[in-house]
């Protein structure tokens, strides 16, 4: 099924949450140039998806041609990461208005990118924090389950002194005095993947 139709956006929402797919349909819908359905799979090629941020970050590599847009359900730092580093074209929280949802959906579908507000300051604070390496971002998921530095090294098959090391050098980069502090920054921020993911 095309997603393009003569002087119309088309767009296959693709939502985790149901209620918030049929949500995002409706208010979609309300605008004279959108027709948005609810999709499980892409179409394409062309056209606009949008989606949760997980499906979106599965999706974003054989979209067949279809711009991608998230509309997750929070905007946090490692999340717009990822999402920058797939290659996605729009980036909305949930909680945005039916007016930034609108926006989002136009520009993306006109070939811009496009960044909510609440993306934008996420991406502005992001700018000021030294990036953490994937190696500091396992042992920060390590410390998170509350592995000590031993079972660390251990499960990632690396010296005691290495993790100590990375540990250090983690609490430095996130301003924090000791572990507990670093994890609670670390959860603020969305560097620690949670036990309930957020869409």
């Amino acid at each position: 099924m095309q997603l393009r139709t003569a002087g119309r956006i088309t767009v296959a929402v693709m939502h985790r949450s149901p209620l918030v797919a049929c949500g995002a349909v409706y208010a979609l819908s309300m605008e004279r140039d959108i027709e948005a359905r609810v999709a499980q799979e892409p179409w394409g090629p062309a056209g606009l998806i949008l989606a949760d941020h997980r499906t979106a970050l599965r999706i974003a590599g054989d979209r067949r041609g279809s711009k991608l847009a998230v509309f997750g359900s929070s905007v946090r730092e490692a999340e717009l990461r990822d999402a920058l580093q797939a290659g996605i074209d729009g980036y909305v929280d949930a909680s945005c208005s039916v007016a930034e949802l609108v926006a989002c959906v136009r520009s993306v579908a006109a070939g811009e990118r496009y960044f909510g507000d609440a993306a934008l300051r996420c991406l502005a604070a992001s700018l000021s924090h030294e990036a953490l390496t994937h190696r500091e971002l396992t042992v920060l998921q390590c410390m998170w389950q509350g592995l000590g530095n031993k079972s660390i090294a251990t499960q990632l098959g690396i010296c005691l002194e290495t993790v100590k090391s990375h540990v250090r050098t983690i609490l430095g980069k996130l301003g924090a005095c000791n572990r507990t502090q670093a994890i609670s920054v670390a959860l603020a921020r969305g560097l620690i993947a949670e036990t309930v993911e957020s869409v």
